[in-house]
């Protein structure tokens, strides 16, 4: 068995499940094929191996970190490309990097640093790259690299890590809520990017779940007025991330001559093609870092009116 330091990359697409009950199994395979097909390409050209797929799902391993850096990068960028070209079958994948010496075999690897770099894409949202600490190391020093610190998080059966982002799009503006569920960017190509959590929709689930208990339990006017805000919270998540988007935890972008947006004392409202709304308070928010994410919205808008 082999022991060397080498750079663990895993990456997954984002709301398969809900993908292939909803458009098959065939098509669910085509997308796959498709997702694999360009993380492969991403790999290899970028002196990369693939280890194995598995269904949604790519690990591959690097000898430099900077060439599992920039591998990450592409795959994010060919992401983007692809969905700007089939809008009808969007591809959105979080990515894990971690650096270690994993036990070696011919068909895989195992090792702290494989579950680190697994849990790490697990935790990343749709768009995002999340490297480790050690990862990290190797790749400060490097030109053409931004790193964003996350700070200390919990990965499951890991415990905590000090994680950082790779950075991979020009970025004017930046907005997570407390919880870091939800992140909002303002990009250099006048996009609206939400990125979501993995975990985002069972937070979504459970809050559903309450409601409908709230509203069985009411009588009267207010099961009344219960039963209409469950409606239009179904209503509200479908047209905000997309029909099965709001059950994966994915990536939604909008042009940003798409996007409207108030400030409204403490309160950040945001409206696209003039309808729905996504309200950001200052319960989920900090409001200073609101209000910077507003101005610089707007002066962004306003570099392309």
């Amino acid at each position: 068995m082999d022991r060397e330091n080498v750079a663990i990359l895993f990456t997954d697409i984002r709301g398969f499940t809900p993908y292939t009950l909803e458009k098959g199994d065939e098509e669910a395979f085509r997308l796959a094929e498709t997702f694999v097909g360009l993380v492969a390409l991403a790999v290899s050209r970028h002196q990369g191996q693939v280890v194995k797929t598995y269904g949604d799902g790519v690990m591959a391993y690097f000898r430099g970190a900077e060439s599992a850096a920039s591998s990450a990068v592409a795959m994010q960028k060919a992401l983007s490309e692809h969905n700007e070209s089939h809008p009808n079958e969007r591809i959105s994948a979080g990515i894990g990097i971690a650096w270690g010496n994993p036990i070696r075999t011919e068909a895989d690897l195992f090792g702290r640093s494989v579950n680190e770099a697994k849990r790490l894409a697990d935790y990343a949202k749709g768009g995002q790259i999340l490297v480790s600490a050690t990862e990290k190391g190797p790749l400060e020093h490097l030109e053409g690299l931004h790193f964003l610190d996350l700070g200390c998080r919990e990965l499951k059966g890991l415990g905590p890590a000090r994680l950082f982002e790779l950075v991979w799009r020009e970025e004017l503006a930046r907005l997570s809520d407390r919880d870091d569920q939800i992140t909002l960017i303002v990009t250099g190509d006048a996009r609206l990017v939400l990125e979501f959590k993995k975990d985002l929709p069972e937070e979504i689930d459970r809050a559903r779940q309450r409601l409908r208990e709230a509203t069985q339990q009411a009588k009267g006017l207010p099961r009344l007025v219960l039963r209409g805000v469950e409606r239009e919270a179904e209503t509200s998540l479908a047209e905000l991330v997309g029909e099965h988007t709001c059950d994966s935890g994915t990536c939604s972008e909008r042009q940003l001559d798409e996007v409207d947006a108030v400030l409204d004392g403490d309160e950040l409202v945001l409206t696209f093609h003039g309808r729905r709304a996504l309200h950001l308070c200052r319960e989920d928010f900090d409001v200073a870092q609101m209000r910077e994410f507003f101005d610089r919205l707007k002066t962004a808008k306003t570099s392309i009116g």
